[in-house]
């Protein structure tokens, strides 16, 4: 992303100078410039429990690194920034911090063991902070995982709804099986729609099990049901456990059946735009 915003940059610069020469206005070129500089771009991650969030994101990485919501009590959000060297922090609501040390080799193991369920001061916490090389975030952009929308713990759900309102783009996890239940209906037009987010990106995961005969009529089926919401729903099919597996193992037709490969590049060109 360092990249593409350095060639964004240049390319203003030269703008700027043939605007000058123009006697034209540069105020515009400039204020896209400040914004490459300062701004921040996030990107939450939403769905309902069991939609399958933590492998989607660790799919991403190409290694486990979020711990699975079923073990972990964060009563906050998990927010990915790219480092090179992994980290970890976890904020508190009265505004301490405590610095986790993780690896490459098994972060999720390691971050589960100090945010367990039993942690009696779960409310307390504001946020997991995690630094981890990817391709994705960074230079600005955050991914932010959110408790799941239908969460026993309405508190925590309460969480997610407002933290939408800080969002620039969602990601937003569903079952091709179960599309839609009640509270994702209501979820998508109370608190996304409702919101005016208008960069919204439906995944339908776990389409591994799904009869390779049936994948078509229920791509369909959730096309047309989204579609009563939505003009042109933004929806990609894929495996997130395949691609997780396949990526690890690396197992390039595990990852090519994942249909997670076509995925990556439209995220990166999204995320570029």
């Amino acid at each position: 992303m360092k990249v593409y915003r350095e060639k964004i940059k240049s390319s203003l610069e030269e703008q700027i100078i043939l605007q000058t020469d123009l006697k034209i206005s540069t105020d515009d070129s400039q204020e896209i410039i400040n914004e490459l500089q300062k701004g921040e771009l996030i990107v939450a991650v939403v769905g309902e429990v069991n939609r399958g969030k933590s492998t989607f994101l660790n799919a991403l990485m190409g290694s486990e690194v979020f711990p699975s919501r079923a073990t972990v009590c964060t009563a906050g959000v998990t927010v990915l920034d790219n480092a090179d060297v992994p980290k970890a922090q976890i904020v508190y609501n009265n505004g301490k911090t405590e610095e986790l040390q993780i690896n490459s080799e098994n972060p999720a193991q390691v971050l589960s063991e100090h945010i367990s369920r039993k942690n009696t001061n779960v409310r307390d916490i504001s946020s997991l902070n995690i630094k981890y090389p990817n391709q994705f975030s960074g230079n600005g952009i955050l991914i932010v995982d959110t408790p799941g929308v239908n969460d026993p713990d309405n508190w925590r759900e309460e969480i997610t709804y407002n933290y939408l309102g800080a969002a620039d783009a969602v990601i937003m996890l569903l079952d091709p099986m179960k599309p839609l239940s009640a509270s994702e209906t209501e979820f998508l037009k109370d608190k996304i729609l409702d919101h005016s987010i208008s960069n919204l990106i439906f995944i339908g995961n776990k389409i591994d099990h799904i009869p390779m005969n049936d994948r078509k009529g229920i791509m369909d089926r959730l096309n047309k049901i989204l579609s009563d919401y939505v003009t042109t729903p933004n929806i990609h099919f894929v495996s997130s456990k395949q691609a997780l597996e396949g990526k690890i193992q690396q197992n390039d037709t595990l990852l090519l059946s994942s249909g997670f490969n076509n995925f990556e590049d439209y995220l990166l060109q999204f995320l570029m735009k």
